[in-house]
């Protein structure tokens, strides 16, 4: 971690819950593009319709409240497909291996950004893999109680 002795925990904590909240405002915003586009359908499909702005906020919620059931209550299921996804695309992918010195000790910069941005987007791009099966797997443990 790049914050000294004396700052390492107060950074941590605050980077995860920035992180927490990140994905929860991400999460919630990603729904209204579903119910604005299934209110434009049923305006395309009735001319003589209307939407409310109630009525997207309505259909906005119940999307949300479909997502959460899903994820309450599919969650081993959720965790299923993950693991298939996962292992399948490591199944799927090309012949030719990279050696470990070249996947883990080697450093190419060929970006044009500088090294510390450039390993920071790098970094940022693996990490969202592992973060969507963080939700799965907390579910799993808070019903069973493992």
């Amino acid at each position: 971690m790049i914050a000294g002795e004396k700052y390492r925990q107060a950074a941590a904590f605050t980077v995860a819950w920035l992180n927490v909240l990140a994905w929860l405002f991400g999460s919630c915003s990603s729904v209204i593009y579903p119910a604005q586009l299934t209110m434009q359908l049923a305006q395309v499909y009735n001319p003589s319709y209307t939407p409310e702005r109630w009525q997207i906020w309505l259909l906005y919620v119940a999307l949300l409240l479909i997502g959460m059931v899903v994820v309450i209550y599919g969650h081993a299921f959720i965790a299923r497909v993950e693991i298939m996804l996962c292992c399948s695309s490591l199944l799927a992918a090309s012949k030719t291996k990279a050696s470990a010195w070249s996947v883990f000790a080697k450093w190419e910069n060929t970006s044009g950004w500088p090294n510390g941005f450039s390993f920071m987007l790098d970094v940022g791009q693996g990490m969202g893999m592992y973060e969507t099966l963080i939700p799965s797997y907390l579910g799993r443990q808070y019903l069973h109680g493992e």
